[in-house]
């Protein structure tokens, strides 16, 4: 794996974790309103990031290391994907918020993707799993902004 490949793979897996969140011990109890699903989901987002936070950079000289990264940026996502799930949006804004986590849940699998394109060192299962995932994450993100849900992205990070 070339360095560029491996250091897309963890740009994409570091929005991808930014999108997702860990860690709610609030999640469900019925239907929110749109403030408090916002709230909630920022705090999923907030604690998806400071976990995230904690994965050592790897040597993008070292695939497996680069690989183990990747695969507990996964296992983030997975967790906080499925707290997402568990929140109740207010009805007027289900389908659209349904899009969102659709979205969501693409960018996971295809930072799943990433994980088994490294493992097997397969740069084209790789590349096209990152291709993929931008695409999942900027649309993903572009709800979050749009929303009010920006610890869920990362576009004012960058700025």
């Amino acid at each position: 794996m070339t360095a560029r490949g491996a250091a897309a793979a963890i740009t994409i897996a570091s929005l991808a974790v930014a999108l997702a969140g860990c860690d709610d011990s609030r999640s469900g109890g019925g239907r929110l309103s749109k403030d408090g699903y916002i709230g909630r989901a920022s705090d999923i987002c907030a604690a998806s990031k400071a976990e995230a936070s904690q994965i050592a950079a790897p040597s993008l000289a070292d695939p497996i290391a680069v690989e183990q990264a990747v695969a507990q940026a996964v296992a983030i996502q997975r967790r906080a994907f499925r707290k997402l799930r568990e929140l109740e949006p207010p009805a007027r804004d289900e389908p659209a918020v349904e899009q969102w986590l659709e979205s969501v849940g693409g960018a996971v699998k295809q930072m799943a993707a990433v994980r088994r394109g490294l493992a097997a060192g397969d740069r084209r299962a790789i590349t096209a799993a990152t291709e993929k995932g931008a695409a999942f994450t900027s649309d993903a993100e572009d709800f979050a902004d749009a929303y009010g849900i920006e610890e869920c992205s990362t576009s004012n990070e960058t700025q």
